[in-house]
Formats: structure tokens, C-alpha cells, sequence
């Protein structure tokens, strides 16, 4: 469920930063914290504490060096996730002789 709520989360940090509206990244990076704490990823979590924190405090000029990281960060994240997925998918219809439709 991470994989699926976030999916489109880097590229709605990256709009929010190249648009200069931080509001989404705070309300992003908010429930990121949580939900990455939640499955194990600790950096990750950490990473959307520290810009949520910065948010809240109105220290907007830290915006552009915390918001990539956290960026790559969930990408990375992500992509593992996807990796684990897939493997996990069950496999389509097989014909009698062993192959897929």
C-alpha cells in the first residue's frame, strides 16, 4: 500500500519545489514520515522529518537542499518496493503445456 499511496509523490515534490509551492512538500513530507517509519525505512522517515520540521518553522531557504534528498531518497525506496512486488505478483494463466496465453 506505501508503493501505491506514493507512487506519485517524487514527481509532486519536484512540481512543488520547481513551482516554488511549499505547501504540498510540507503536507507530503508529513505523512511520509509516519508512513516510512511505518514499513522500516528509517532514513527515509528521518529525511521527511527534518524538511516537515523545517517547513514548520518557516525555514524555507533549507527547502532546496533537504527537498532532493528526500526526493532520491523515496525514489530509492520505491523502486525496492516495485522490485518486491513484481517478484511477488502472482503469474498470469498457464496453458497446459507450460506457457502463458
Amino acid at each position: 500500500s506505501f508503493l501505491r499511496e506514493y507512487v506519485q509523490a517524487p514527481q509532486a515534490m519536484r512540481d512543488a519545489l520547481a513551482h516554488g509551492d511549499y505547501a504540498p512538500l510540507q503536507s507530503l513530507s508529513h505523512n511520509l514520515k509516519s508512513g516510512a517509519a511505518y514499513i522500516g525505512a528509517m532514513p527515509l522517515a528521518t529525511l521527511a522529518g527534518s524538511l516537515e520540521q523545517e517547513l514548520r518553522a518557516g525555514r524555507i531557504d533549507r527547502v532546496p537542499v533537504l527537498a532532493p534528498d528526500l526526493i532520491v531518497a523515496l525514489d530509492s525506496v520505491l523502486s525496492g518496493l516495485a522490485r518486491i512486488d513484481a517478484v511477488q505478483a502472482p503469474a498470469g494463466p498457464r496453458r497446459a503445456g507450460g506457457g502463458v496465453f
